[in-house]
Protein backbone atom coordinates (compact mmCIF):
# COMPACT_ATOMS: atom_id res chain seq x y z
CA UNK A 1 0.00 0.00 0.00
CA UNK A 2 2.82 2.37 0.88
CA UNK A 3 4.54 1.55 -2.41
CA UNK A 4 1.40 2.44 -4.37
CA UNK A 5 1.19 5.78 -2.55
CA UNK A 6 4.85 6.47 -3.30
CA UNK A 7 4.34 5.68 -6.97
CA UNK A 8 1.27 7.94 -7.16
CA UNK A 9 3.16 10.73 -5.33
CA UNK A 10 6.07 10.35 -7.75
CA UNK A 11 3.87 10.40 -10.86
CA UNK A 12 1.45 13.17 -9.85
CA UNK A 13 3.95 15.84 -8.90
CA UNK A 14 2.89 19.42 -8.30
CA UNK A 15 4.56 20.51 -11.52
CA UNK A 16 2.83 17.82 -13.55
CA UNK A 17 -0.57 18.62 -12.07
CA UNK A 18 -0.07 22.32 -12.77
CA UNK A 19 0.95 21.60 -16.37
CA UNK A 20 -2.12 19.43 -16.81
CA UNK A 21 -4.37 22.15 -15.35
CA UNK A 22 -2.84 24.88 -17.57
CA UNK A 23 -3.11 22.64 -20.61
CA UNK A 24 -6.83 22.13 -20.01
CA UNK A 25 -7.27 25.88 -19.46
CA UNK A 26 -5.45 26.73 -22.72
CA UNK A 27 -7.46 24.16 -24.71
CA UNK A 28 -10.76 25.41 -23.25
CA UNK A 29 -9.81 29.03 -23.90
CA UNK A 30 -8.78 28.25 -27.48
CA UNK A 31 -12.16 26.62 -28.12
CA UNK A 32 -13.86 29.70 -26.70
CA UNK A 33 -11.77 32.05 -28.87
CA UNK A 34 -12.39 30.04 -32.04
CA UNK A 35 -16.10 29.93 -31.18
CA UNK A 36 -16.16 33.72 -30.78
CA UNK A 37 -14.21 34.35 -34.00
CA UNK A 38 -16.53 32.13 -36.04
CA UNK A 39 -19.81 32.83 -34.24
CA UNK A 40 -21.31 35.33 -36.71
CA UNK A 41 -20.38 33.11 -39.65
CA UNK A 42 -21.90 29.99 -38.09
CA UNK A 43 -24.84 31.72 -36.40
CA UNK A 44 -27.36 30.64 -39.09
CA UNK A 45 -26.37 27.02 -38.44
CA UNK A 46 -26.65 27.45 -34.66
CA UNK A 47 -30.01 29.18 -35.10
CA UNK A 48 -31.39 26.20 -37.02
CA UNK A 49 -29.80 23.25 -35.27
CA UNK A 50 -28.63 24.56 -31.86
CA UNK A 51 -30.87 27.51 -30.95
CA UNK A 52 -29.81 27.27 -27.31
CA UNK A 53 -26.37 28.60 -28.31
CA UNK A 54 -27.77 31.71 -30.00
CA UNK A 55 -30.12 32.30 -27.09
CA UNK A 56 -27.12 32.23 -24.73
CA UNK A 57 -24.50 34.11 -26.81
CA UNK A 58 -26.52 36.71 -28.75
CA UNK A 59 -26.82 39.01 -25.68
CA UNK A 60 -22.99 39.12 -25.34
CA UNK A 61 -22.78 40.63 -28.83
CA UNK A 62 -25.86 42.82 -28.51
CA UNK A 63 -27.73 40.78 -31.14
CA UNK A 64 -31.51 40.67 -31.38
CA UNK A 65 -33.93 39.83 -34.23
CA UNK A 66 -34.18 42.65 -36.76
CA UNK A 67 -37.49 44.43 -36.29
CA UNK A 68 -38.28 44.76 -40.01
CA UNK A 69 -37.67 41.14 -40.96
CA UNK A 70 -39.02 39.78 -37.67
CA UNK A 71 -42.30 41.70 -38.18
CA UNK A 72 -42.41 40.29 -41.68
CA UNK A 73 -42.20 36.72 -40.39
CA UNK A 74 -44.83 37.42 -37.71
CA UNK A 75 -47.15 38.75 -40.41
CA UNK A 76 -46.69 35.58 -42.43
CA UNK A 77 -47.42 33.45 -39.37
CA UNK A 78 -50.56 35.47 -38.60
CA UNK A 79 -51.59 35.35 -42.26
CA UNK A 80 -51.17 31.56 -42.22
CA UNK A 81 -53.22 31.31 -39.02
CA UNK A 82 -56.05 33.41 -40.50
CA UNK A 83 -56.13 31.24 -43.61
CA UNK A 84 -56.69 28.19 -41.40
CA UNK A 85 -59.77 29.70 -39.67
CA UNK A 86 -63.36 29.01 -40.81
CA UNK A 87 -64.71 31.19 -43.60
CA UNK A 88 -66.38 34.41 -42.50
CA UNK A 89 -66.67 38.06 -43.40
CA UNK A 90 -64.02 38.93 -40.82
CA UNK A 91 -61.65 36.33 -42.35
CA UNK A 92 -62.07 37.81 -45.83
CA UNK A 93 -61.34 41.32 -44.56
CA UNK A 94 -58.35 40.14 -42.52
CA UNK A 95 -56.92 38.27 -45.54
CA UNK A 96 -57.14 41.37 -47.71
CA UNK A 97 -55.56 43.48 -44.97
CA UNK A 98 -52.64 41.12 -44.32
CA UNK A 99 -52.12 40.53 -48.04
CA UNK A 100 -51.66 44.26 -48.56
CA UNK A 101 -49.39 44.56 -45.48
CA UNK A 102 -47.18 41.74 -46.74
CA UNK A 103 -46.85 43.42 -50.14
CA UNK A 104 -45.90 46.72 -48.48
CA UNK A 105 -43.46 45.03 -46.11
CA UNK A 106 -41.87 43.15 -49.02
CA UNK A 107 -41.32 46.42 -50.90
CA UNK A 108 -39.87 47.99 -47.75
CA UNK A 109 -37.40 45.11 -47.33
CA UNK A 110 -36.25 45.40 -50.95
CA UNK A 111 -35.78 49.18 -50.77
CA UNK A 112 -34.18 49.37 -47.29
CA UNK A 113 -32.16 46.11 -47.34
CA UNK A 114 -32.24 45.35 -43.59
CA UNK A 115 -29.79 42.48 -44.24
CA UNK A 116 -26.87 44.76 -45.07
CA UNK A 117 -25.49 45.53 -41.60
CA UNK A 118 -25.63 41.86 -40.67
CA UNK A 119 -23.59 41.01 -43.75
CA UNK A 120 -26.44 38.91 -45.15
CA UNK A 121 -27.21 40.86 -48.34
CA UNK A 122 -26.66 37.62 -50.24
CA UNK A 123 -29.74 36.25 -48.46
CA UNK A 124 -31.87 39.12 -49.81
CA UNK A 125 -30.56 38.49 -53.31
CA UNK A 126 -31.41 34.80 -52.93
CA UNK A 127 -34.95 35.68 -51.74
CA UNK A 128 -35.56 37.91 -54.74
CA UNK A 129 -34.13 35.27 -57.07
CA UNK A 130 -36.36 32.49 -55.68
CA UNK A 131 -39.56 34.60 -55.79
CA UNK A 132 -38.76 35.81 -59.32
CA UNK A 133 -38.08 32.30 -60.54
CA UNK A 134 -41.40 31.07 -59.14
CA UNK A 135 -43.23 34.06 -60.63
CA UNK A 136 -41.68 33.56 -64.08
CA UNK A 137 -42.32 29.81 -63.97
CA UNK A 138 -45.99 30.01 -63.02
CA UNK A 139 -46.87 33.08 -65.08
CA UNK A 140 -44.72 32.23 -68.12
CA UNK A 141 -42.89 35.58 -68.09
CA UNK A 142 -39.32 35.96 -69.39
CA UNK A 143 -36.66 37.16 -66.89
CA UNK A 144 -36.11 40.37 -68.89
CA UNK A 145 -39.75 41.45 -68.37
CA UNK A 146 -40.08 40.69 -64.65
CA UNK A 147 -38.89 42.44 -61.49
CA UNK A 148 -38.57 41.50 -57.83
CA UNK A 149 -41.27 43.95 -56.72
CA UNK A 150 -43.72 42.65 -59.32
CA UNK A 151 -42.95 39.07 -58.29
CA UNK A 152 -43.50 39.79 -54.56
CA UNK A 153 -46.73 41.68 -55.27
CA UNK A 154 -47.96 38.69 -57.25
CA UNK A 155 -46.74 36.29 -54.59
CA UNK A 156 -48.70 37.93 -51.75
CA UNK A 157 -51.81 38.88 -53.71
CA UNK A 158 -54.54 36.59 -52.38
CA UNK A 159 -55.58 33.82 -54.74
CA UNK A 160 -57.46 30.85 -53.24
CA UNK A 161 -55.94 28.54 -55.88
CA UNK A 162 -52.31 28.99 -54.88
CA UNK A 163 -52.25 30.75 -51.50
CA UNK A 164 -51.59 27.52 -49.56
CA UNK A 165 -48.82 26.56 -51.97
CA UNK A 166 -47.23 30.02 -51.62
CA UNK A 167 -47.29 29.80 -47.82
CA UNK A 168 -45.62 26.38 -47.91
CA UNK A 169 -43.05 27.59 -50.44
CA UNK A 170 -42.29 30.62 -48.22
CA UNK A 171 -41.77 28.51 -45.09
CA UNK A 172 -39.54 26.00 -46.90
CA UNK A 173 -37.45 28.29 -49.14
CA UNK A 174 -37.70 31.88 -47.89
CA UNK A 175 -38.12 31.58 -44.12
CA UNK A 176 -34.62 30.04 -43.57
CA UNK A 177 -33.10 32.99 -45.47
CA UNK A 178 -34.88 35.65 -43.40
CA UNK A 179 -34.67 34.09 -39.92
CA UNK A 180 -30.85 34.54 -39.46
CA UNK A 181 -31.08 38.30 -40.00
CA UNK A 182 -30.40 40.37 -36.89
CA UNK A 183 -29.85 43.83 -35.52
CA UNK A 184 -26.73 44.50 -33.44
CA UNK A 185 -26.56 47.26 -30.84
CA UNK A 186 -23.71 49.72 -30.55
CA UNK A 187 -21.65 50.24 -27.40
CA UNK A 188 -20.64 53.50 -25.76
CA UNK A 189 -17.42 53.51 -27.82
CA UNK A 190 -19.38 53.75 -31.08
CA UNK A 191 -18.54 50.18 -32.05
CA UNK A 192 -20.70 47.08 -32.04
CA UNK A 193 -21.47 45.78 -28.57
CA UNK A 194 -19.06 43.01 -27.63
CA UNK A 195 -18.95 41.55 -24.12
CA UNK A 196 -16.77 38.55 -24.88
CA UNK A 197 -14.42 39.84 -22.19
CA UNK A 198 -16.92 38.69 -19.55
CA UNK A 199 -16.36 35.09 -20.62
CA UNK A 200 -12.65 35.53 -21.26
CA UNK A 201 -11.88 37.39 -18.01
CA UNK A 202 -11.23 34.29 -15.83
CA UNK A 203 -8.83 32.91 -18.43
CA UNK A 204 -7.18 36.30 -18.86
CA UNK A 205 -6.54 36.62 -15.12
CA UNK A 206 -5.24 33.04 -14.91
CA UNK A 207 -2.82 33.51 -17.81
CA UNK A 208 -1.72 36.93 -16.52
CA UNK A 209 -0.91 35.55 -13.07
CA UNK A 210 0.87 32.56 -14.59
CA UNK A 211 2.88 34.88 -16.90
CA UNK A 212 3.92 37.18 -14.03
CA UNK A 213 4.91 34.22 -11.83
CA UNK A 214 7.00 32.67 -14.63
CA UNK A 215 8.62 36.06 -15.27
CA UNK A 216 9.46 36.41 -11.58
CA UNK A 217 10.93 32.89 -11.50
CA UNK A 218 13.01 33.64 -14.61
CA UNK A 219 14.44 36.74 -12.88
CA UNK A 220 15.05 34.84 -9.65
CA UNK A 221 16.80 31.93 -11.38
CA UNK A 222 18.72 34.27 -13.73
CA UNK A 223 17.42 32.46 -16.80
CA UNK A 224 18.13 35.49 -19.00
CA UNK A 225 20.89 38.08 -18.80
CA UNK A 226 18.37 40.91 -18.35
CA UNK A 227 15.00 41.00 -16.57
CA UNK A 228 13.17 42.52 -19.56
CA UNK A 229 14.13 39.72 -21.97
CA UNK A 230 11.49 37.28 -20.69
CA UNK A 231 8.55 39.05 -22.45
CA UNK A 232 10.62 39.24 -25.64
CA UNK A 233 11.28 35.50 -25.63
CA UNK A 234 7.63 34.80 -24.72
CA UNK A 235 6.11 37.24 -27.22
CA UNK A 236 3.30 34.78 -27.98
CA UNK A 237 2.10 35.04 -24.36
CA UNK A 238 2.25 38.84 -24.52
CA UNK A 239 0.09 38.90 -27.65
CA UNK A 240 -2.37 36.51 -26.02
CA UNK A 241 -2.69 38.83 -23.02
CA UNK A 242 -3.73 41.95 -24.95
CA UNK A 243 -7.36 42.44 -23.76
CA UNK A 244 -8.59 44.27 -26.88
CA UNK A 245 -11.10 43.02 -29.44
CA UNK A 246 -8.76 44.04 -32.28
CA UNK A 247 -6.10 41.69 -30.88
CA UNK A 248 -8.49 38.79 -30.32
CA UNK A 249 -7.12 36.90 -33.30
CA UNK A 250 -3.65 36.93 -31.73
CA UNK A 251 -4.98 34.94 -28.79
CA UNK A 252 -4.69 31.94 -31.07
CA UNK A 253 -0.97 32.24 -30.40
CA UNK A 254 -1.76 30.52 -27.13
CA UNK A 255 -1.35 27.38 -29.22
CA UNK A 256 2.36 28.11 -28.84
CA UNK A 257 1.93 28.21 -25.06
CA UNK A 258 0.14 24.89 -25.20
CA UNK A 259 2.98 23.42 -27.26
CA UNK A 260 5.60 24.74 -24.80
CA UNK A 261 3.67 23.27 -21.85
CA UNK A 262 3.47 19.88 -23.55
CA UNK A 263 7.11 19.96 -24.58
CA UNK A 264 8.44 20.90 -21.14
CA UNK A 265 6.22 18.55 -19.14
CA UNK A 266 6.15 14.79 -18.70
CA UNK A 267 2.60 14.54 -20.02
CA UNK A 268 3.59 13.64 -23.56
CA UNK A 269 6.62 13.17 -25.79
CA UNK A 270 5.86 16.36 -27.75
CA UNK A 271 9.04 17.71 -29.27
CA UNK A 272 10.34 14.25 -30.02
CA UNK A 273 7.27 12.84 -31.76
CA UNK A 274 6.96 12.04 -35.47
CA UNK A 275 4.76 15.07 -36.16
CA UNK A 276 7.18 17.55 -34.62
CA UNK A 277 10.16 15.95 -36.34
CA UNK A 278 8.33 15.92 -39.68
CA UNK A 279 7.34 19.57 -39.28
CA UNK A 280 10.91 20.56 -38.37
CA UNK A 281 12.29 18.52 -41.28
CA UNK A 282 10.13 20.19 -43.91
CA UNK A 283 10.54 23.62 -42.28
CA UNK A 284 14.32 23.23 -42.58
CA UNK A 285 13.90 22.28 -46.25
CA UNK A 286 11.90 25.43 -46.94
CA UNK A 287 14.34 27.63 -45.01
CA UNK A 288 17.36 26.11 -46.78
CA UNK A 289 15.78 26.41 -50.23
CA UNK A 290 14.81 30.05 -49.66
CA UNK A 291 18.23 30.90 -48.22
CA UNK A 292 20.00 29.17 -51.13
CA UNK A 293 17.89 31.03 -53.71
CA UNK A 294 18.58 34.41 -52.08
CA UNK A 295 22.32 33.65 -51.70
CA UNK A 296 22.70 32.46 -55.32
CA UNK A 297 20.84 35.55 -56.48
CA UNK A 298 23.18 37.85 -54.53
CA UNK A 299 26.27 36.03 -55.82
CA UNK A 300 24.97 36.23 -59.41
CA UNK A 301 24.51 39.98 -59.03
CA UNK A 302 28.06 40.22 -57.70
CA UNK A 303 29.29 38.41 -60.82
CA UNK A 304 27.39 40.86 -63.03
CA UNK A 305 28.96 43.77 -61.16
CA UNK A 306 32.43 42.27 -61.66
CA UNK A 307 31.78 41.74 -65.39
CA UNK A 308 30.70 45.36 -65.76
CA UNK A 309 34.03 46.53 -64.31
CA UNK A 310 32.42 48.29 -61.38
CA UNK A 311 34.28 46.14 -58.86
CA UNK A 312 37.70 47.52 -59.88
CA UNK A 313 36.45 51.06 -59.41
CA UNK A 314 35.05 50.13 -55.99
CA UNK A 315 38.39 48.64 -54.90
CA UNK A 316 40.49 51.53 -56.17
CA UNK A 317 38.08 54.05 -54.62
CA UNK A 318 38.29 52.22 -51.29
CA UNK A 319 42.12 52.19 -51.44
CA UNK A 320 42.25 55.87 -52.38
CA UNK A 321 39.84 56.86 -49.60
CA UNK A 322 42.03 55.11 -47.00
CA UNK A 323 45.45 56.04 -48.40
CA UNK A 324 46.57 57.82 -45.22
CA UNK A 325 45.50 54.92 -43.02
CA UNK A 326 47.39 52.47 -45.27
CA UNK A 327 50.55 54.59 -45.09
CA UNK A 328 50.36 54.94 -41.31
CA UNK A 329 49.83 51.20 -40.83
CA UNK A 330 52.69 50.23 -43.18
CA UNK A 331 55.15 52.63 -41.54
CA UNK A 332 54.26 51.43 -38.02
CA UNK A 333 54.69 47.75 -38.96
CA UNK A 334 57.91 48.51 -40.84
CA UNK A 335 59.31 50.27 -37.77
CA UNK A 336 58.36 47.33 -35.57
CA UNK A 337 60.08 44.90 -37.94
CA UNK A 338 63.29 46.96 -38.03
CA UNK A 339 63.32 47.29 -34.23
CA UNK A 340 62.79 43.56 -33.64
CA UNK A 341 66.17 41.82 -33.01
CA UNK A 342 64.72 38.33 -33.40
CA UNK A 343 63.26 39.18 -36.80
CA UNK A 344 66.59 40.67 -37.96
CA UNK A 345 68.56 37.62 -36.71
CA UNK A 346 66.17 35.29 -38.53
CA UNK A 347 66.52 37.28 -41.76
CA UNK A 348 70.34 37.27 -41.41
CA UNK A 349 70.38 33.48 -40.97
CA UNK A 350 68.16 32.95 -43.99
CA UNK A 351 70.28 35.35 -46.04
CA UNK A 352 73.50 33.63 -44.93
CA UNK A 353 72.18 30.23 -46.03
CA UNK A 354 71.12 31.69 -49.36
CA UNK A 355 74.53 33.36 -49.90
CA UNK A 356 76.45 30.15 -49.13
CA UNK A 357 74.29 28.20 -51.56
CA UNK A 358 74.72 30.88 -54.22
CA UNK A 359 78.54 30.97 -53.85
CA UNK A 360 78.74 27.22 -54.45
CA UNK A 361 76.61 27.51 -57.60
CA UNK A 362 78.52 30.49 -59.05
CA UNK A 363 80.55 29.37 -62.15
CA UNK A 364 83.15 32.14 -61.74
CA UNK A 365 84.07 30.95 -58.24
CA UNK A 366 84.50 27.26 -59.01
CA UNK A 367 88.32 27.50 -58.74
CA UNK A 368 88.22 29.24 -55.32
CA UNK A 369 88.29 27.00 -52.25
CA UNK A 370 84.89 26.50 -50.67
CA UNK A 371 85.81 27.89 -47.26
CA UNK A 372 87.12 31.10 -48.78
CA UNK A 373 84.28 31.79 -51.24
CA UNK A 374 81.58 30.88 -48.70
CA UNK A 375 83.14 33.13 -46.03
CA UNK A 376 83.73 36.09 -48.38
CA UNK A 377 80.30 35.85 -50.02
CA UNK A 378 78.49 35.53 -46.70
CA UNK A 379 80.42 38.38 -45.05
CA UNK A 380 79.93 40.73 -48.00
CA UNK A 381 76.21 39.91 -48.26
CA UNK A 382 75.54 40.32 -44.56
CA UNK A 383 77.55 43.55 -44.51
CA UNK A 384 75.40 44.92 -47.34
CA UNK A 385 72.22 43.78 -45.49
CA UNK A 386 73.36 45.43 -42.23
CA UNK A 387 74.26 48.64 -44.08
CA UNK A 388 70.90 48.75 -45.85
CA UNK A 389 69.08 48.04 -42.57
CA UNK A 390 71.03 50.81 -40.85
CA UNK A 391 70.33 53.28 -43.68
CA UNK A 392 66.62 52.48 -43.75
CA UNK A 393 66.38 52.73 -39.95
CA UNK A 394 68.18 56.04 -39.92
CA UNK A 395 65.96 57.35 -42.68
CA UNK A 396 62.81 56.37 -40.84
CA UNK A 397 63.99 57.57 -37.43
CA UNK A 398 65.90 60.57 -38.60
CA UNK A 399 64.72 63.92 -39.90
CA UNK A 400 62.26 63.68 -42.84
CA UNK A 401 62.21 59.88 -42.36
CA UNK A 402 58.48 59.42 -42.35
CA UNK A 403 58.12 61.93 -45.17
CA UNK A 404 60.45 59.86 -47.35
CA UNK A 405 58.59 56.69 -46.43
CA UNK A 406 55.27 58.39 -47.25
CA UNK A 407 56.55 59.28 -50.69
CA UNK A 408 57.69 55.69 -51.26
CA UNK A 409 54.33 54.23 -50.18
CA UNK A 410 52.50 56.85 -52.28
CA UNK A 411 54.43 55.73 -55.31
CA UNK A 412 53.63 52.06 -54.59
CA UNK A 413 49.90 52.79 -54.13
CA UNK A 414 49.85 54.87 -57.29
CA UNK A 415 51.42 51.96 -59.18
CA UNK A 416 48.82 49.59 -57.74
CA UNK A 417 45.93 51.87 -58.75
CA UNK A 418 47.44 52.53 -62.15
CA UNK A 419 48.13 48.82 -62.65
CA UNK A 420 44.51 48.02 -61.85
CA UNK A 421 43.51 49.94 -64.97
CA UNK A 422 45.52 47.60 -67.17
CA UNK A 423 43.20 45.50 -69.36
CA UNK A 424 45.13 42.24 -68.85
CA UNK A 425 45.22 42.77 -65.08
CA UNK A 426 41.49 43.53 -65.09
CA UNK A 427 40.71 40.44 -67.16
CA UNK A 428 42.75 38.20 -64.86
CA UNK A 429 41.20 39.58 -61.65
CA UNK A 430 37.70 39.42 -63.20
CA UNK A 431 38.11 35.77 -64.24
CA UNK A 432 39.46 34.80 -60.83
CA UNK A 433 36.67 36.60 -58.97
CA UNK A 434 33.95 35.11 -61.16
CA UNK A 435 35.40 31.61 -60.75
CA UNK A 436 35.57 31.99 -56.95
CA UNK A 437 31.95 33.17 -56.79
CA UNK A 438 30.86 30.35 -59.13
CA UNK A 439 32.44 27.82 -56.76
CA UNK A 440 30.61 29.50 -53.86
CA UNK A 441 27.32 29.16 -55.78
CA UNK A 442 27.97 25.46 -56.32
CA UNK A 443 28.69 24.99 -52.61
CA UNK A 444 25.51 26.86 -51.65
CA UNK A 445 23.42 24.84 -54.13
CA UNK A 446 24.23 21.54 -52.42
CA UNK A 447 21.00 20.12 -50.93
CA UNK A 448 22.08 19.53 -47.35
CA UNK A 449 18.54 18.50 -46.39
CA UNK A 450 18.84 15.42 -48.64
CA UNK A 451 21.45 14.03 -46.25
CA UNK A 452 19.42 14.98 -43.17
CA UNK A 453 17.43 12.29 -41.39
CA UNK A 454 13.77 12.64 -40.49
Amino acid sequence: MLKIKEIIRHIFTTRLLWDFFMLQAVILNLHLIVFDLTYLTLRPYYLTHLPVITKFYDPFLGIEPHRTTDDYLLMVDEYSRILATPDSQEKTEAIQTFSQKLIEQSEKIISENPFEKAGLTANLQQIKHEIKKKYEGEMGISPEKSSSKEALTWFWTYDPKNVTQHIEFFKEEIYPLIKPNYYRHYGLNGKYKDEFFKLDLPFFLLFLIEFLVQWWLAIKNRVYVAWFLYPMYHWYDVLGLVPMAEFRFFRLFRVVSMYIILKNSNLTNVGNDIFTRTFAYYTNIIKEELTDMVTVRILSEMQEEIKSGASINLVTSAVEARREQFKKLIIENFKKALANPKAIDTMRKLLAEALVKSSNNAATLQMVPSIIKETITKDIGLAIFDSMNEVISSKLIGENGEENMNLLIDNILDDVILGSQDSEFNKLSEDMSIEIIENMKKAVSVKKWVKAKL
